[in-house]
């Protein structure tokens, strides 16, 4: 600063704060430290390997289940859900966004 008026003690204090801030707390310029991880490429081969042939299949069974389920309650609407059940106006859309809440819950821990 260079004001010609003195500072007061609480003004000094804020901008030795700042001075640390800016250098550091041992007076320099802090770097982040950066690590790079090896990784071994067969091991890498055998990750991927692992992938493709347990988890994706996993996640397709899951995602052909949810299909399934969604295509099953429609049917089940066509084919006279809604007079059996005697559901009126927005009972049927509540049945079935209840219905996907409740089943999307598990599908998704397992993902």
């Amino acid at each position: 600063m260079n004001d010609s008026k003195p500072l007061s003690a609480v003004e000094m204090d804020t901008e030795k704060d700042l001075e640390s801030e800016k250098h550091g707390r041992h007076g320099f310029v802090e770097e982040p430290v950066v690590s790079v991880i090896e990784i071994d490429p067969e091991m890498e081969r055998r990750v991927k390997r692992k992938i493709d042939t347990v988890i994706l299949p996993i996640f397709g069974l899951i995602f052909m289940f949810q299909y399934l389920d969604k295509i099953a309650l429609s049917y089940a609407v066509i084919f006279g859900m809604k007079t059996d059940l005697n559901l009126q106006g927005q009972d049927y859309s509540w049945c079935n966004s209840i219905f996907c809440e409740l089943k999307a819950t598990p599908s998704e821990f397992a993902v």
